[in-house]
């Protein structure tokens, strides 16, 4: 993801008049489930990194 950003993003917002909008959509499936420690550390992390609606079921 960080080569992309650096690689084709920079390219992208160079050009002139450029509006670039970045989503990413991240799903995990666990069959035992997440722990509770995992699921707070993640959240808490996505909340610091200003992630759009964080959620763990």
């Amino acid at each position: 993801m960080g080569d992309f950003l650096d690689e084709a993003m920079s390219l992208l917002q160079a050009l002139p008049g450029a509006e670039v909008n970045l989503s990413v959509e991240v799903q995990v499936k666990v069959i035992d489930g997440i722990d509770d420690a995992t699921a707070r550390v993640v959240l808490e992390n996505s909340r610091s990194l200003k992630a759009e609606k964080p959620q763990i079921y």
